[in-house]
């Protein structure tokens, strides 16, 4: 049988899990670090400058004046407007993706993005964050991300709209991985095999997860899979 897919609606899949991953690997993040600024004895911690660094695209002198300040952070990563990379604009941006293949995705999955989006778009939000809640705010987002990968994975079929999703899910995985730990160990100049060594694993990475989904897709190609698939090998 043959399978077809809109190049939109690829895209938009592609995209959609590009978003939740970026902002599930944030989060995870966030929770992390908050939870080490209560440990007042940690004075070799950088804050949240690695966060900072990664997620945002504030200047170096911002982000050194930002990166002991729990309050700023926590409402510029989870809730401003400002902040392309915010929780409340990557979810935004993953519904209006979902909204565009929804064909693809599954009632349940829909449903749990447009929840989210609601919570994210709560005007209170942001108050809430400078109280006592804050932890639990930021816990429940973790749960949602959470929620949202087991409905994926249990509701949607594994077709051309399942690859273009993981397409989007690993490569975000793989390049949130390497440039975290690049961010975290650049302050003790740490150099494994030389300068280039971020950008060889990139590309590795990055060429290893391509070439495995690539064979996936081919079991929904009309296209024979020996010939598919010759060049690969």
């Amino acid at each position: 049988m043959k399978a077809n897919m809109l190049s939109r609606v690829a895209d938009g899949m592609f995209w959609l899990n590009r978003y939740m991953e970026r902002t599930d690997g944030m989060l995870l993040t966030l929770n992390t670090l908050y939870i080490l600024s209560f440990d007042k004895e940690m004075n070799d911690s950088q804050g949240y400058k690695p966060l900072l660094e990664y997620y945002t695209d504030l200047s170096r002198q911002q982000i050194i004046q930002a990166q002991y300040n729990t309050n700023f952070v926590l409402k510029y990563i989870i809730c401003d407007n400002l902040n392309q990379n915010s929780v409340k604009n990557l979810v935004i941006k993953a519904r209006e993706n979902a909204r565009g293949s929804q064909d693809k995705i599954t009632k349940e999955l829909w449903e749990h993005i447009n929840s989210l989006y609601h919570f994210m778009n709560d005007p209170e939000l942001p108050k809430k964050l400078e109280t006592y809640d804050a932890l639990s705010i930021i816990t429940k987002l973790n749960k949602e991300l959470l929620l949202y990968n087991g409905i994926l994975h249990v509701t949607m079929p594994r077709g051309l709209g399942w690859c273009f999703s993981s397409i989007g899910k690993h490569i975000e995985r793989c390049l949130q991985t390497i440039s975290l730990t690049q961010a975290y160990y650049n302050p003790i100049g740490y150099d494994l095999d030389g300068e280039k060594i971020c950008c060889i694993e990139k590309t590795t990475f990055i060429a290893f997860g391509l070439r495995v989904v690539f064979k996936k897709l081919q079991q929904y190609s009309p296209q024979s899979k020996s010939s598919a698939t010759s060049g690969f090998q």
